[in-house]
């Protein structure tokens, strides 16, 4: 299992930024790779995305549950995965620092295992997915540090 844990101080307050994840604010701007999105439901404190993203020559379908924790966390966990990911979950936290807020954003993922795919093999493709991993969530964090309201 691959943890990756990125984190960034906000001069917003913490309720604020996580209005900002659940609009889904992470997924909007063009350079997040998202070719699609709907949100099928949302109660307020449950909710259902359905992503997809452009991959290669061809899209990513993804699906995710999210539920807010009170009002300074989602937890969430894709239902549908990407291809090639057999388990995906993780959290938003958004903690009082200063003038804003601790944003913290935590994913793990469980790589599935290629047939006849050797230990080695596999642990480097998780090395490879951990390091891509690390750059896409900090990016993302940038992404909703940045968003206006």
């Amino acid at each position: 299992m691959i943890t990756i844990a990125v984190e960034r101080i906000v001069p917003v307050a913490p309720r604020s930024l996580i209005d900002r994840i659940w609009s889904g604010v992470e997924w909007r701007p063009a350079r997040s790779g998202v070719k699609a999105l709907a949100i099928d439901y949302d109660d307020g404190l449950h909710q259902s995305v359905q992503v997809c993203v452009g991959w290669r020559s061809g899209h990513l379908p993804m699906s995710v549950m999210r539920f807010r924790e009170g009002t300074s966390r989602i937890s969430y966990f894709y239902s549908r995965p990407p291809s090639g990911v057999a388990k995906q979950i993780g959290l938003w936290e958004a903690r009082p620092a200063g003038g804003g807020c601790r944003l913290l954003l935590v994913r793990m993922m469980e790589l599935a295992r290629r047939s006849g795919e050797t230990d080695s093999s596999f642990r480097m493709r998780e090395t490879a997915h951990g390091e891509m991993l690390r750059q896409h969530l900090g990016m993302t964090l940038d992404v909703v540090a940045e968003a206006r309201g």
